[in-house]
């Protein structure tokens, strides 16, 4: 099984620096990876339960830090050489096995008509009076205006990792192929670092984690007049929990080579600024997880694969799971389709679970639901989901955004 983040990541590998005329547009890329994901899912949809081999090693893990050249840019590269496309034709991705309850609440979608083009709906944050800002690809940054999707600039981001919106309702854009970006109204001010994700507290300080290919990623924060770079270790994600508190999730190098860049392992931490002060957790053995949340009650979600194999019509998949920390334990639920890629947690107890290819998921502590494109989704390849402040779900997907209300019953 492979995402689209691993799609991306092999093809750079494969290609890192391609001549320019083999360089195919952005435009030509989103196309090839619709087509990819459409090929992938051409599979027999059965109510098959799904086999499960525990312990078993089916394939190595993807390493968070392959080398440093790659810890999070080759991910999302849109530099794709057309010899490497050849090497997509033979991979697979796990059927949905099983059929789910379709979701019930409502939902309204917002598409072209609406201002939300294709590849719009890439990331989502929240303006300090609760209204949603959306970015990605060709639309710029966009600002829901009653019904309607405003322009607020025209930031075209190929490269989008990550979006935050202060206090003061600057937008803060952080992709890996350009420098770090803040948007004030309609004036863009570039920065001169470049940030794979990017948060901003309640009193306004700005959090990034610095990315440089040459380079372990570093915590940096701006108070709006100085750049400080933290002593802590790399952190890839960047997590604002309901009170304010700034989480991250930290990635630990074993046996760095700074000559190579390259690494034998990492061991995750988890690590929270309270009071000013820096405190890390550790995670168990083994834990290997990022799309990270903190749900209303101040519970750390995350997603991860397990070392288990699950059988979904003769394809392997590797399961994954969604796993809480409250501070003390770690409990796990296995996610009973492939490709999660996002998680987030209603006020009213419901997880939200999103598929890279199936969907959107809840899970209500009995059972699943599923939400596709008959049940009025756009698309079905999902880029993110996010809790607004009124409760809404926004579900934001390669072909539009759907925002629906979970059933209060």
């Amino acid at each position: 099984m492979l995402s689209d983040r691993d799609i991306r990541a092999a093809l750079t590998s494969a290609n890192p620096v391609p001549d320019a005329e083999w360089t195919v547009s952005d435009a030509e890329a989103d196309a090839l990876f619709a087509s990819i994901s459409r090929r992938r899912q051409e599979m027999v949809l059965t109510d098959q339960e799904p086999k499960r081999y525990d312990k078993r090693v089916v394939a190595q893990k993807r390493p968070r830090y392959r080398n440093a050249a790659v810890f999070v840019a080759a991910a999302l590269v849109i530099l794709i050489a057309v010899p490497a496309v050849a090497l997509l034709r033979d991979w697979d991705t796990p059927p949905l096995d099983q059929e789910f309850p379709p979701g019930i609440s409502e939902l309204v979608v917002y598409d072209a008509d609406d201002g939300v083009g294709d590849a719009c709906a890439w990331r989502m944050d929240f303006d300090p009076n609760g209204v949603p800002v959306l970015a990605g690809g060709p639309c710029g940054i966009l600002r829901l205006d009653g019904a309607k999707w405003s322009r607020v600039a025209e930031v075209e981001r190929s490269g989008l990792m990550d979006l935050a919106v202060g206090p003061n309702g600057t937008v803060w854009l952080a992709s890996v192929d350009a420098e770090l970006q803040s948007v004030t109204g309609d004036s863009v001010t570039s920065h001169e670092l470049v940030a794979s994700a990017v948060e901003v507290t309640p009193d306004g300080t700005v959090w990034v984690s610095r990315y440089d290919p040459h380079q372990l990623p570093a915590l940096v924060s701006f108070d709006g007049t100085t750049w400080v770079v933290h002593d802590v270790d790399p952190v890839e994600e960047l997590i604002m929990g309901p009170d304010g508190t700034l989480w991250t999730l930290a990635f630990v190098p074993i046996d760095y080579d700074p000559a190579s860049g390259t690494v034998t392992g990492v061991n995750p931490i988890v690590g929270r600024f309270v009071d000013g002060l820096y405190t890390t957790q550790p995670v168990p053995s083994g834990f290997e997880g990022d799309h990270a949340t903190i749900a209303p009650d101040g519970a750390l979600w995350m997603i991860r694969q397990t070392d288990r194999l699950v059988m979904r019509e003769g394809v392997s998949d590797v399961e994954s799971e969604i796993v809480r920390f409250d501070g003390k334990e770690w409990t796990a639920l296995v996610v009973p389709f492939p490709e999660a890629n996002d998680v987030a947690v209603h006020p009213d107890g419901t997880v939200w679970v999103s598929s890279s290819l199936y969907g959107l998921f809840s899970y209500d502590g009995v059972e699943w639901q599923r939400y596709g494109t008959g049940e009025g989704l756009p698309g079905e390849e999902v880029n993110f989901v996010e809790i607004g402040p009124d409760g809404s779900v926004y579900v934001g997907t390669r072909l539009g955004l759907a925002r629906l209300m979970p059933d209060s019953d």
